[in-house]
């Protein structure tokens, strides 16, 4: 029998390619804050409201999974942390009494900055909001929940980069001739495929692997690093103004995630160089 899975926040970058995959896969059920097709399966509601959140949750049947993609990083910080924490909160009480395995998609932004390596063993030194109350929300699932776990998520990307952020913004410099403006060149990030990331996911929930924190990347890369990846793919020099903002804006933040990647002998598909190659031959066939 296909397992029953409930999508929270399946609207934004990584739930829409999450729910992609899956589906093919498991019988899937979302909610929303705004969903244009409601149905039995789409579910329009605000988790952070327990009472409208219990009564949408029984209408569903019995779950194996709850994953939980919402709440993203915003400048209104009181609005992040009711839809980070308090929208957690709700979920473990909705689900702590089932056998249902609920699922805190957290970010590698809790390690902070740091010259090593960081793994799961690793000192958690967050400095912004979002990371703050991203570790507050992990300690909440360990000390208030069972049958969970926690992904530490890096930068998760896709063949088109779609995705605001560094790789969207430096494949429009390019395609526009501006200037581009990074806020530290040597800062280091772990970035990973979309597609590799829903196949990971699948993999760890059919092993049915519960009360873990697991980081989940593939490749640790600078921005210059980046930057540099481009302009020999593009062949074209790129003008960056480098803004040389302090480490803690733009925090070093390198992730080792070879224990779990081990253990589930996964083989990455996809890697940053070969899908900026198959950008560029894109553009060039356009």
């Amino acid at each position: 029998m296909k397992k029953k899975i409930l999508l929270i926040g399946s609207n934004g970058f990584i739930g829409r390619n999450l729910n992609s995959y899956l589906k093919k896969h498991y019988i899937i059920y979302h909610i929303n804050r705004k969903t244009i097709k409601k149905n039995s399966k789409n579910i329009s509601c605000d988790i952070t409201k327990l009472r409208s959140l219990k009564k949408k949750i029984s209408t569903l049947p019995k779950l194996d999974y709850v994953i939980n993609l919402s709440g993203q990083a915003e400048n209104n910080k009181l609005q992040m942390y009711n839809n980070i924490y308090l929208g957690n909160r709700n979920i473990i009480e909705c689900f702590n009494k089932t056998d249902t395995i609920k699922v805190f998609f957290s970010t590698t932004l809790v390690y902070g900055h740091s010259n090593y390596y960081s793994n799961i063993k690793s000192r958690l030194r967050p400095s912004s909001n979002y990371s703050k109350i991203k570790v507050k929300t992990e300690k909440l699932y360990y000390k208030s929940s069972n049958n969970f776990l926690i992904f530490r998520v890096g930068n998760v990307y896709d063949d088109l980069f779609k995705k605001k952020g560094l790789l969207n913004n430096l494949f429009n410099s390019i395609q526009n001739d501006t200037i581009f403006n990074v806020n530290k060149m040597n800062s280091i990030r772990n970035y990973i495929h979309a597609d590799d990331l829903s196949r990971i996911i699948k993999i760890i929930l059919d092993r049915k692997i519960v009360n873990k924190t697991l980081n989940i990347g593939h490749q640790n890369f600078s921005n210059k690093k980046i930057i540099n990846l481009f302009e020999k793919i593009f062949n074209k020099k790129i003008r960056v103004n480098n803004l040389n903002k302090s480490f803690i804006l733009d925090p070093n933040i390198k992730i080792s995630s070879n224990i779990i990647l081990k253990s589930l002998n996964y083989k990455f598909k996809k890697n940053l160089r070969s899908v900026i190659r198959k950008k560029k031959n894109e553009k060039k066939n356009f």
